[in-house]
């Protein structure tokens, strides 16, 4: 990407760094990969694996994943799409509205981050990267058992991208379902039953907020959204413009 197109997206986006010179901008290595977690704002979440190592290698791995994802952040995070690699993984999520559930799931938790945010000593952010924290803590403590390993399974910390914009959020939800592509994993992304593709488009239960993800696409008619959501993915192209939303070293 070219310093002049980077000024223009630079103009766009009040909160995008301020390029003055090619040694700034280098390899966007400055990049701000944590945005800071605030209610009801979307995120792209993502995280690899130490070493590049694969960390899902069979499909109990990949459920056992979800189900964690579950149990330690579906109390603070609406799901709208994601999609498992077998060495790293995205979501993108909202951030659910602080009220008193919400707080009350956070003591429940039992937990020095949770009591503390429960009585407004610690903030949001603090909170749910805490949450992820144990998330990641504890995949990688069940993998290094089941795998008779030792040592880091995921990189350090996680990377978490703030998504402005709706037309934004329907690219990242399209190209988190296109990502088994990108990494040579499927020649159809329909064919990844590792993704919210197909649990988007199904009926079945499921904690992704599929109604939400379909009125991104077209609002008012299901059967219209399904179509269109459909038809969005068949034709979606990757955006250079749009790089910074997706940026994976």
């Amino acid at each position: 990407m070219e310093i002049s197109e980077i000024l223009e997206i630079s103009e766009i986006f009040s909160w995008w760094p301020d390029f003055r010179n090619l040694e700034d901008f280098g390899n966007l290595t400055f990049m701000n990969y944590w945005h800071s977690f605030e209610e009801n704002n979307f995120y792209h979440i993502y995280n690899r694996s130490n070493n590049k190592e694969a960390i899902f290698l069979h499909e109990d791995n990949y459920r056992f994943f979800l189900t964690l994802w579950d149990k330690y952040l579906s109390s603070y995070l609406d799901t709208f799409s994601y999609a498992l690699i077998p060495n790293h993984f995205h979501f993108t999520v909202r951030v659910r509205k602080i009220n008193i559930q919400l707080i009350d799931s956070a003591k429940s938790e039992k937990t020095v981050a949770g009591a503390k945010f429960s009585i407004g000593d610690v903030t949001l952010d603090m909170f749910i990267e805490d949450q992820m924290k144990r998330f990641l803590t504890s995949y990688a403590k069940a993998f290094n058992k089941q795998q008779q390993r030792e040592g880091s399974v995921f990189q350090k910390r996680f990377k978490r991208i703030a998504i402005r914009h709706e037309n934004h959020l329907c690219y990242l939800i399209a190209y988190h379902h296109h990502n088994p592509i990108h990494h040579g994993l499927v020649q159809d992304f329909v064919q990844w039953k590792y993704s919210s593709y197909r649990t988007i488009l199904s009926d079945a239960p499921s904690k992704v907020c599929r109604e939400e993800v379909l009125n991104l696409f077209f609002e008012g008619d299901r059967q219209k959204s399904l179509e269109v959501f459909t038809q969005y993915h068949l034709n979606f192209k990757l955006d250079k413009a749009q790089a910074y939303l997706i940026w994976e070293e």
